[in-house]
């Protein structure tokens, strides 16, 4: 076990001296402390001091947002709409009605971002489902997390002379939407809130509003009843809100459910004119449900990747190794930060074993720069930690190596004497030109990061070859 000596609780060492230790030549250093999550953090590395403290670990929990089940692997992200060509609804309309023998006819109209702002700020007090945690993000943005998908936005719809194709009247409604799901259940809510917040011209004595969703994926999908049924009657202010209630029906394997929707406005004497969205132009309309993860079946959004934490106030060794594995290695592997690509969960035990065993084959020999240096019972039980994961499409071990000799070369050294609250340090030996990692480790980091790793993996339920990004 590393253990920090013993030091003022909560001291803040605002400046650190970085001395010249005498290290094995060609190796690259960094030293991070053993101690408090509110204590400073200084790290040594490449002859450098960098201090932070106090304020990064506030800056990280600032980050944390308000949608349902948010924490440090599951912060918001905005899912892009699918590039489709724009098509001219009201032209469509017009010929569809003049086809029928229609003289007026509804259709749906771009919003300028600016009107959409403006339009989707108001809401009654009579909307008793409160609002939705996307409220504060630009409207129109599908935004994500693992068991949520979020949007408010703003449709304006048209009343048209069909002959000539002249506006009688617009109306403006602004839509929220919410899904969350639970990833220990089969069960998921959609709630949904419309507000007619502008109306003019031919349509300022009323229309009627109907809302329409689809979950398709066989018969995989039970779809309770919709906000309200059929065409509701609305004017100007009148607000309509309710929540479909949806249950996975399949108990084996996992099923992907695709959800759309449709608003269709209509008036007497007009074409009915309907607005849709869902899965066809964003992946991020889609639940994906599963029994292959945990005891418990239960759901998720696969357009969102969660990051996996790595708990460096625990495990501060293999964190600062990992932290440095994505420096050194070129494509720098689960790092977001660095521009690199995710990981890819390996689910196929017989190939995460040999993909370990490649890594940590033979040539591996423990380095113990501990034995006589520290107290006999605060020497780490040694293993090989590789990185990426051996649990990973990107392990070492289906890069087609021969050897964990031909990864980049890791070893842990105890805590330097004479700084504060105990040190402990990871040299890098310039050396392995693979895509991969190995280090010599402590059993307690090592195990202890793979145990929060399989718990991860559980609960945001990752199938075989699903992503996540890595922070150390």
């Amino acid at each position: 076990m590393i253990r920090s000596s013993s030091h003022a609780k909560g001291e803040l060492l605002r400046h650190v001296k970085c001395h010249a230790l005498a290290y094995p030549t060609g190796e690259k250093l960094r030293f991070r402390r053993v101690a408090t999550a509110a204590a400073v953090m200084t790290i040594v590395f490449g002859g450098a001091c960098v201090a932070t403290g106090d304020a990064q670990a506030a800056s990280r929990q600032a980050m944390s947002a308000t949608a349902p089940g948010t924490d440090k692997a599951n912060k918001p992200r905005v899912i892009p709409n699918k590039s489709t060509k724009s098509v001219d609804e009201c032209a469509q309309a017009r010929q569809e009605a003049m086809a029928k023998g229609e003289v007026t006819a509804l259709c749906s109209t771009p919003v300028s971002a600016s009107d959409a702002k403006r339009l989707s700020t108001t809401r009654s007090a009579a909307a008793s489902g409160g609002t939705v945690w996307c409220d504060d993000q630009e409207a129109g943005t599908v935004i994500v997390t693992r068991t949520s998908i979020c949007r408010h936005k703003v449709e304006e719809f048209a009343l048209i002379k069909v002959d000539d194709g002249s506006v009688l009247g617009t109306t403006f409604l602004t839509i929220e939407q919410e899904i969350n799901t639970s990833t220990t259940g089969k069960a998921f809510s959609d709630y949904f809130f419309v507000r007619v917040q502008g109306v003019s011209g031919g349509l300022a004595d009323g229309f009627d509003l109907q809302i329409d969703a689809a979950c398709a994926s066989s018969s995989a999908c039970q779809q309770g009843p919709g906000p309200w049924e059929g065409p509701t009657p609305v004017e100007l202010l009148s607000e309509r809100e309710g929540t479909w209630q949806r249950t996975w029906t399949n108990d084996a394997y996992f099923d992907t459910l695709l959800l759309e929707y449709t608003i269709t406005v209509t008036k007497e004497g007009a074409l009915p004119g309907a607005a849709s969205w869902g899965v066809s132009d964003s992946n991020a309309w889609q639940v994906r449900c599963d029994k292959q993860v945990g005891a418990f079946a239960g759901c998720v959004i696969p357009a969102y990747t969660p990051t996996f934490d790595v708990d460096d106030v625990k495990y501060p060794l293999a964190s600062s190794y990992i932290d440095l594995a994505q420096s050194y290695i070129k494509t720098n592997p689960g790092s977001e930060s660095s521009g690199g690509q995710p990981l890819h969960r390996e689910s196929n035990e017989e190939v995460v074993k040999a993909n370990r065993d490649k890594v940590c084959d033979s040539t591996f020999a423990p380095e113990d720069h501990w034995t006589g240096s520290v107290p006999d019972d605060e020497v780490p039980v040694f293993q090989c930690d590789e990185f990426p994961f051996a649990a990973t499409k990107e392990s070492g071990g289906q890069l087609g190596i021969a050897s964990g000799s031909e990864c980049k070369q890791f070893t842990i050294y105890p805590p330097v004497e004479g700084y504060p609250n105990g040190w402990a340090g990871l040299a890098y030996a310039a050396s392995g030109p693979a895509d991969c990692a190995r280090a010599t480790m402590s059993k307690e980091d090592n195990e202890g990061v793979g145990g929060d790793l399989g718990r991860f993996t559980v609960a945001q339920r990752l199938l075989d070859d699903d992503a996540y990004w890595v922070t150390p």
